[in-house]
């Protein structure tokens, strides 16, 4: 059933119920500028998905082609306050950051603009984090997935140390050319 069918229901059903005519249909008037504004909201995240995903393909060349990225990374860390925004930084920070960008990988692409996401709201910087994620990638010769995760483990690491996640990670970025020579034994 549609909103206003449901309405509609809820309105049969109250005056059945013995409710006055005045109470139902402020009821009513009540229920339809519920729907309104979640409509409105729709509008505003496709406008802004939308507009992201436009941004992107501007700043990259992209084109649109990421637009179903975009949706997934901004539905999957919306609970914890993210902002397409957000997602937008992660994902121009990957596809600039990130040597082995590809944008037909969509999931490693969520994957890892998800993780960046949740890691810009722990006050780490998208473009060191990116930038570490190449590194991890490219030096270490570990999967995207590894990369993202030791990105993330690192960042972490840092808080457990008493040292902001956001220093951890961009003091790394910034030493990770001088440890390069120890290989995949960054981890012993």
């Amino acid at each position: 059933k549609t909103i206003s069918g449901k309405m509609f229901e809820k309105a049969k059903a109250l005056k059945a119920a013995g409710a006055s005519s005045f109470s139902v249909a402020n009821d009513f008037v009540n229920m339809a500028g519920l729907s309104a504004n979640i409509a409105d909201q729709v509008i505003k995240i496709a406008f802004g998905l939308d507009s992201a995903s436009k941004a992107f393909g501007r700043m990259t060349g992209f084109g649109d082609q990421m637009a179903g990225t975009f949706q997934n990374v901004y539905a999957t860390t919306a609970q914890v306050g993210a902002s397409i925004d957000d997602a937008g930084k992660a994902m121009g920070a990957l596809a600039n950051n990130f040597s082995a960008f590809n944008p037909q990988a969509e999931k490693a692409n969520e994957y890892m603009a998800t993780n960046l996401v949740l890691l810009q709201k722990i006050g780490v910087d998208s473009v060191a984090a990116a930038k570490n994620m190449d590194f991890f990638s490219r030096a270490m010769g570990m999967s995207v997935k590894q990369a993202t995760d030791m990105t993330r483990e690192l960042a972490m690491m840092g808080t457990a140390m008493g040292v902001t996640a956001s220093k951890m990670t961009s003091d790394f970025q910034k030493v990770s050319g001088s440890i390069a020579i120890y290989g995949n034994r960054i981890n012993d």
